[in-house]
């Protein structure tokens, strides 16, 4: 599904959470570069979990919220791209932790130029 979507392999990046590495990613990386006789993807990233109340955030446990829900907690969203962009991708972030406790209010200067020129926000 990847390559029929992304293109011919390899991607450039292939990412999931930390949990996933064994089996999920193993099978995968065998079967697609079992079909295709390529290596799938240049560059695996697995990202540590985001906690909620110190349990891990998961569809499964139906414990997930999305941005739409953080700005209706007064979250804005320059903060929330802050807040995850700041936080190493291998470290857990927990929704109690002392980087949840920054300010509300909007990111400012020199932090939403840089921001504001990434592709996502276009």
């Amino acid at each position: 599904m990847a390559l029929r979507l992304l293109g011919d392999a390899p991607i450039d990046l292939h990412a999931g959470g930390i949990d996933l590495v064994f089996p999920h990613h193993e099978n995968e990386i065998a079967q697609s570069e079992g079909a295709t006789k390529m290596p799938f993807a240049r560059f695996w990233v697995h990202v540590e979990h985001l906690l909620l109340d110190e349990e891990k955030m998961s569809k499964s446990l139906g414990n997930t919220f999305n941005v739409s829900r953080h700005r209706r907690a007064g979250l804005h969203a320059s903060a929330l791209e802050y807040l995850y962009i700041s936080t190493h991708y291998r470290k857990q972030l927990s929704s109690r932790g002392p980087a949840c406790s920054r300010p509300k209010r909007p990111c400012s200067g020199s932090w939403t130029s840089w921001v504001g020129s990434m592709p996502w926000r276009r």
